[in-house]
């Protein structure tokens, strides 16, 4: 990527490597825009998954959570990529999942959607790749609560889903049993008021 200021070649670092000015938000944003582009398009070139690591690393630092949920997920492939090939152990990607979940919590608090259904995904699974993490069903409808509030569609279904699931169903049978009971407890009722009567009228 070109520098804004001497238009020098410059790895996406925190400052230029050539004259030293501060990069800005608005350029690692395009620039992490041009790469996950090319991703999509299937034109990457070597490098550009640590370069966009790079860029998401220096705008989680100075704050800027938009792109947090694609960090999180560059994050977890390298890691899973490394576990599966036995670089660590499950143990070291237990560790690092939980740093994963922490940086989708750090979007989620800051208002990322897709952070917030990747926490509430993780909380509901309770596993990701097969290895077994946290569950937890509070956090999981908090979650889809506060990101159907931010207007996605997605959670809204899933907050349906969970309140037509959590409904109880009763029964026809259930229900006209309860009715014949009362019905039944009517009459005998009447005939004790019947009895009572013709005693005290004779």
């Amino acid at each position: 990527m070109k520098c804004s200021y001497c238009g020098g070649e410059t790895l996406p670092l925190e400052k230029c490597s050539c004259c030293g000015a501060l990069i800005s938000d608005e350029e690692l944003n395009a620039e992490a825009a041009r790469i996950l582009n090319a991703w999509e398009l299937g034109q990457q070139e070597d490098g550009d998954g640590l370069i966009l690591l790079e860029i998401l690393l220096n705008m989680e630092k100075r704050g800027n959570y938009k792109k947090q949920h694609i960090l999180a997920k560059i994050l977890l492939n390298f890691s899973l990529s490394r576990y599966e090939k036995g670089e660590i152990s499950k143990e070291d990607f237990i560790r690092d999942f939980a740093e994963v979940q922490q940086k989708n919590l750090s979007g989620a608090e800051n208002g990322n959607v897709a952070c917030m259904l990747q926490v509430a995904e993780y909380a509901h699974e309770g596993i990701v790749n097969g290895i077994a993490c946290e569950k937890d069903e509070s956090r999981y409808r908090y979650w889809l609560k506060k990101a159907a509030e931010e207007g996605s569609e997605e959670a809204k279904e899933l907050l349906r889903d969970l309140e037509a699931s959590s409904k109880e169903v009763v029964t026809p049978e259930v229900s006209s049993g309860s009715i014949w009971g009362i019905i039944g407890f009517l009459i005998a009722l009447a005939c004790v008021a019947l009895k009572i009567f013709i005693v005290f009228s004779n």
